[in-house]
């Protein structure tokens, strides 16, 4: 999602447009009790956020790393060419909640990206949809009391930085961890041939897969 009124990301040219919107989202996302409990933390290096001058802790970060619910620094040509890593960590960061299920990253590749994660060994997709869509709804409901709201447009639906997710903005992903095969040369091949997308995790047991 992205706050209406303000210039989408990598459309954001200075650091106090990024602040702006870090500041805003956070202050909504910090009033919702009973709906998101949690703590803001931004990345590790940032010193937008008044309360946490530096960031995240390297254990904090650590931490969100190997639960998931970390991002990284672009670092495709065509994303660093655009801009997405300007001004890199500042006015960036994840918004978690207790429990760790769901987790907002702010100024990422849009304002705000609500991830949420099921973990459990029965997947639960109407439970996890349901869960980003009240921290949604509560979110479009206090921007819409201070004047704002989500960008939108009546035939388009929900406007983002990724025109392929005009509408719903909205991606569902399913993750598997297979270690044994991924340590194989010829893993990334495989995913290309299966067309799947290998990503890089923290693994207690096997290291970082």
């Amino acid at each position: 999602r992205n706050l209406r009124g303000q210039r989408f990301l990598p459309g954001v040219r200075s650091a106090d447009e990024r602040r702006a919107v870090e500041s805003q989202v956070v202050q909504i996302l910090s009033s919702m009790e009973g709906i998101l409990q949690g703590e803001y933390l931004p990345l590790h290096g940032s010193d937008s956020y008044p309360a946490r001058p530096g960031g995240m802790s390297d254990t904090e970060e650590a931490r969100l790393h190997e639960a998931g619910l970390l991002f990284e620094e672009p670092d495709a040509p065509v994303l660093v060419s655009s801009g997405y890593a300007m001004d890199w960590p500042d006015a960036r960061g994840v918004f978690v909640d207790h429990d760790q299920n769901i987790a907002l990253y702010i100024n990422e590749l849009d304002h705000v990206r609500v991830n949420a994660v099921d973990k459990s060994s029965a997947s639960r997709p109407k439970a996890m949809f349901e869960r980003v869509f009240r921290v949604l709804n509560a979110m479009e409901a206090n921007l819409d009391s201070l004047g704002s709201g989500f960008a939108q447009n009546p035939r388009l639906g929900y406007l983002g930085s990724d025109p392929a997710l005009l509408g719903s903005c909205m991606i569902a992903s399913v993750a598997i961890q297979i270690p044994l095969l991924s340590m194989k040369p010829e893993f990334r091949t495989l995913c290309q041939q299966l067309k799947l997308q290998a990503q890089v995790f923290p693994c207690q047991e096997f290291g970082v897969q």
